[in-house]
């Protein structure tokens, strides 16, 4: 009967297991139209969805949110995964406007791997700067108002010098040269700015040693993460242009027409005129014979 359920057990993710449920669904459909559904486009039901591509199988998508939805209206237990499985088979039985799962490409997949890889970079770099500037503010508060930590030079002036003493120490110009050996932009006005602040603390705050050792190991943190950053863009961006060539190639391919265009450009009728006639339909006018001539003087 419509809407009873026909199979239920739970399936590894490993692929003998998962054919074997492909042969046993199909030989409870007996020839019948299989449908398949699943609330995941990607991550952990990738092999699924692969072996489900490759056999032909229909393959719809559900999201999370509208399962959650359906769920209130079913009585009985808690959220189980046997539960969440009977909604979403249900509502691939019911509805109509599930959209079909494909397979992406190479270059979409991996351009979908780089981007998370960045996220998770940047909110690594957000967690580590903001801790960086809570040592600051407990140990030397006023070179945290004085130096924008989301720039390297001062990450690379907090990894050479940490405490106001030390800044004092080294002097303005000392600092300077420090600075330019490492390449860093503006290093004498990045320089005089950290003078200043190490001359409003002459005092030393409890545990400023060990607070120091964290603010080096941080901003050379910062800074590693930083050129994580900056490596995955390079991929990101490569990635992108490899697609685009490609693109490119197929259309020149396709419509073989101005490479510099790859799709021919269609003529454009200005308002108010009729469009041009081409060869096929030009209208040949003849010229009036002797005959014709003489019945017009007529």
């Amino acid at each position: 009967m419509e809407g009873n359920a026909r199979l239920s057990r739970r399936v590894a993710s490993d692929e003998p297991e998962l054919i074997r449920l492909i042969a046993d669904v199909l030989a409870i459909a007996d020839g019948r139209e299989v449908t398949w559904a699943m609330d995941m486009t990607g991550g952990e039901p990738g092999l699924l969805i692969n072996l489900l591509v490759n056999h032909g199988q229909e393959l719809v998508y559900i999201s999370g949110v509208a399962v959650n939805r359906a769920t209130d209206s079913y009585r009985g237990q808690g959220k189980t995964d046997a539960r969440d499985a009977r909604v979403i088979a249900d509502q691939a039985r019911m509805r109509r406007d599930l959209q079909p799962v494909r397979l992406d490409g190479e270059a979409v997949i991996e351009l979908r791997l780089l981007t998370e890889r960045r996220a998770d970079l940047v909110a690594d770099r957000t967690r580590v700067t903001n801790r960086l500037r809570s040592l600051l503010n407990s140990m030397f508060p006023a070179v945290e108002r004085a130096l924008d930590l989301g720039n390297a030079g001062p990450l690379r002036l907090l990894a050479g010098y940490q405490t106001p003493a030390a800044i004092r120490r080294a002097g303005s110009k000392r600092l300077a040269t420090w600075l330019r050996n490492r390449k860093v932009y503006g290093a004498e006005a990045l320089a005089a700015k950290a003078v200043e602040a190490a001359e409003r603390q002459h005092r030393a705050v409890a545990g400023e040693k060990a607070i120091g050792k964290m603010v080096h190991t941080l901003a050379e943190e910062v800074m590693a993460l930083n050129e994580k950053i900056a490596g995955t863009d390079k991929l990101i961006e490569g990635t992108v242009s490899r697609a685009r060539a490609r693109r490119s190639d197929h259309l020149r391919a396709r419509y073989r027409g101005d490479p510099r265009r790859g799709v021919p450009r269609r003529r454009r009728r200005k308002p108010g005129r009729l469009p041009h006639p081409g060869p096929a339909c030009r209208v040949r006018r003849r010229l009036p014979g002797p005959e014709g001539l003489g019945q017009g003087q007529r």
